[in-house]
């Protein structure tokens, strides 16, 4: 017959194991919001990305779209955010070609509003 010792330190580490709660899950990186409201976007801002914001702007500026007003693009990373109004679907969808047309830019979440047609 075998007799197995088992000293205290082994019984308290037994115990511990016994009642740990399982190792939770690590929390997620979350990306910032390209199209928050108001200015929060600034905050997370790097260089490049306020660069590439104003050649976005720069572009739909040049761009002779006069029915569209108040447009701000927003640029986090190598996604563009359009805010603003545009006077028709034509317009929006100008907007949205001439910011995935800048260099830099992957990736343009357009936000602009449209009016409903009459």
């Amino acid at each position: 017959m075998k007799i197995l010792r088992i000293n205290t330190a082994t019984i308290v580490l037994l115990a511990m194991l016994a009642t740990a709660s399982p190792a939770a899950e690590p929390e997620p990186i979350l990306e910032p919001d390209p199209c928050p409201d108001g200015d929060v976007v600034l905050a997370a801002q790097t260089p490049a990305d306020v660069a590439l914001q104003a050649s976005a702007q720069t572009a739909l500026d040049a761009a002779g779209l006069d029915r569209l007003t108040d447009v701000e693009a927003v640029a986090i990373g190598t996604t563009v955010c359009l805010r603003g109004r545009a006077a028709n679907l034509t317009d929006y969808r100008r907007a949205e070609e001439i910011a995935a047309g800048v260099r830099g830019v992957v990736e343009v979440e357009n936000r602009l509003k449209v009016p409903l047609a009459e």
